[in-house]
């Protein structure tokens, strides 16, 4: 099944919409790369693989339990773990794009926008400590917070959006 093994991602048109969204709100845009993403999403299903020349006893296999880059599911795990991190701290999945988070608070008025690509995250908020606090709410023992974590900027810097010279 192709869909068992498909993973949104982020295409030029949702990255130019969000960025408009963005810019129009004077929203503070940056991104995180998450490494060795792919590394920390729990397998669904039996994977055996044969261990590289050198490494193991010669005709056993290895069950993995964590998906390797390569492996044809493993992006959509990684955004079903992803994404299961952080809906269960507030943020949605657009209907028509699953790749795109939302969190929004109507009492505070704060709004967080996650752009997921691949293993790649643009955030865009107007409260930027709100985010810090969110990634800091993740359990300690999450992938997500250990990869995203390192990356976080202290102060954000905002994308230049004034393009006329003056």
């Amino acid at each position: 099944n192709v869909f068992e093994h498909f993973s949104p991602t982020a295409g030029p048109c949702i990255n130019r919409l969000t960025d408009a969204y963005c810019v129009m709100k004077g929203y503070h845009c940056w991104t995180t790369d998450c490494t060795q993403a792919f590394l920390n999403s729990e397998t669904t299903s039996d994977i055996f693989v044969r261990p590289p020349p050198g490494c193991g006893t010669k005709g056993y296999v290895w069950r993995l339990k964590k998906f390797l880059y390569g492996l044809k599911g493993a992006p959509a795990a990684w955004m079903r773990t992803l994404t299961s991190e952080l809906t269960s701290h507030g943020f949605s999945t657009f209907d028509d794009d699953p790749c795109l988070l939302r969190r929004f608070d109507p009492r505070t008025n704060s709004e967080i926008i996650a752009e997921v690509f691949v293993d790649d995250v643009k955030w865009c908020t107007n409260d930027p400590d709100l985010l810090k606090t969110i990634i800091d709410w993740l359990p300690a023992s999450s992938a997500v917070r250990y990869l995203l974590r390192p990356q976080l900027p202290g102060p954000p810097r905002p994308f230049n959006h004034n393009y006329a010279s003056t």
